[in-house]
């Protein structure tokens, strides 16, 4: 994509016995270290993009919430979402999921959860956001990314939401079907970055401003 890629890492339940909320701790810790570091590793901290599936969408959309400080700069320029997890009151996921596993885990957020749940922090500088869903996702319904791209439009942030009608939860994983679904889904990302003016059109040179 003519893009730094940078892969942050965070806790885990199972492995470090922490909660969700160190997990979103690591991550918005993550994007303050690019937005203050970032030109000495190549990166536009003015076009960074905050990407991930499922949980780490879940991360990535806490990286726009903000703490409201005049001239913040720790936020993504814009957000690009596979099976996102957009809600998590577990109130929600009791009514939409079957599976006790993920019911299980969205307790673990407990009576805190709305203050990491995306679709209660939206606030009017929300970046623009992609999500990329599959219709027969049993693990994050697609309810999820359409209801959170109806509160987007409620508010005026600019987003899209794409669907793959037979895509389950992980379709666009690395590796599935000779890797076509992952394929497809990066060029979905490329062309909404590009839109954008996050990522340079094919026929461009990449911008040296740094």
């Amino acid at each position: 994509m003519g893009a730094v890629g940078v892969a942050a890492e965070y806790r885990l339940i199972h492995v470090h016995g922490t909660t969700p909320f160190e997990a979103v701790a690591d991550a918005r810790a993550a994007m303050r270290f690019l937005a203050d570091a970032g030109r000495s590793l190549g990166v536009d901290p003015d076009r960074i993009v905050a990407a991930g599936a499922s949980a780490g969408a879940h991360l990535a959309c806490c990286t726009a919430f903000g703490t409201g400080e005049a001239g913040e700069r720790a936020r993504p320029a814009a957000l690009a979402l596979s099976s996102p997890v957009l809600d998590t009151t577990p109130a929600t996921w009791q009514r939409e999921t079957a599976k006790p596993a993920i019911r299980r885990l969205i307790e673990l957020f407990g009576a805190a959860g709305e203050t990491v749940s995306p679709i209660h922090r939206l606030h009017p500088g929300w970046p623009p956001t992609l999500m990329i869903h599959g219709g027969r996702d049993r693990t994050v319904p697609p309810a999820h990314s359409e209801r959170f791209a109806k509160a987007l439009a409620r508010r005026g942030v600019e987003h899209e939401r794409v669907v793959d009608p037979d895509g389950g939860h992980e379709f666009a994983r690395f590796g599935v079907r000779g890797n076509a679904p992952f394929d497809w889904r990066l060029d979905v990302i490329r062309r909404f970055l590009v839109a954008r003016g996050i990522l340079p059109a094919e026929n461009e040179e990449p911008s040296d401003d740094r």
